[in-house]
């Protein structure tokens, strides 16, 4: 969440460059959500009987791609 107001607020502030914000933000957020989900996916794996990784756990890694794909969707207008 952290990572996407980070590029929220880069888009905002940054002008032409947002979507660079955008790409460098989702790369570190695609890395960091990957990491967090191989260890819960470890964790849970311990106790299966009691937990199970639900969709929310996957939606992260997803929305990282979505952001990093928007990076290089950039508009062709000029800045104002």
């Amino acid at each position: 969440m952290l990572f996407g107001l980070g590029a929220a607020v880069w888009g905002w502030f940054g002008g032409r460059t947002w979507a660079i914000g955008a790409i460098v933000t989702g790369v570190m957020a695609s890395f960091l959500s990957v990491i967090l989900l191989i260890h819960l996916r470890h964790e849970v794996g311990e106790v299966r009987e009691v937990a199970a990784v639900g969709i929310g756990a996957w939606r992260a890694p997803i929305a990282c791609v979505g952001m990093i794909v928007g990076g290089f969707i950039v508009p062709s207008a000029p800045d104002a």
